[in-house]
């Protein structure tokens, strides 16, 4: 009967570590950002993502807009190309303390017109401050992704 109470104490403990051992959450990130990219290609030509809204809900789902101009974009007789209003996904995952107050959380997400991102966000409570940086790429172009809490 001890064995059996031991052993039922003990598999109550282990269930109860991983609840008491969780860090911090994707919720540190929730806000409104705004941000540019640019990606370039080999050639030269360039493709701006300006500006980029998205909003980070408390479960780090990131859901926005950003407006794609391509730089030089011409029709057959000339005329330039207005740009295309597109839809940015995303998710935050792999959130870490960095120090006491400040939080590091890897994301990810695309486009709607098949841009992929990736980004690290950053927060500091004390500062009062939010932000990411991270890549963008589309075929042969990459560049940078930056978007900075409001």
């Amino acid at each position: 009967m001890l064995k059996l109470t031991t052993t039922a104490a003990f598999a109550l403990i282990l269930s109860a570590a991983p609840a008491l051992a969780k860090g911090p959450k994707a919720k540190v990130f929730a806000g409104n950002y705004n941000g540019v990219s640019k990606i370039d290609n080999a050639v030269g030509d360039s493709i701006f993502f300006t500006p980029i809204k998205v909003t980070i809900n408390r479960n780090g789902k990131i859901s926005g807009t950003a407006f794609r101009d391509i730089i030089g974009d011409r029709d057959v007789l000339g005329n330039d190309i207005p740009g295309q209003l597109l839809t940015v996904r995303g998710q935050i995952s792999k959130v870490k303390t960095i120090q006491e107050s400040s939080y590091q959380g890897k994301a990810s997400g695309s486009f709607s017109d098949g841009t992929k991102w990736k980004a690290t966000f950053n927060a500091s409570n004390l500062l009062m401050i939010k932000g990411a940086t991270g890549t963008a790429t589309n075929g042969s172009f990459s560049g940078d992704f930056v978007v900075t809490s409001n």
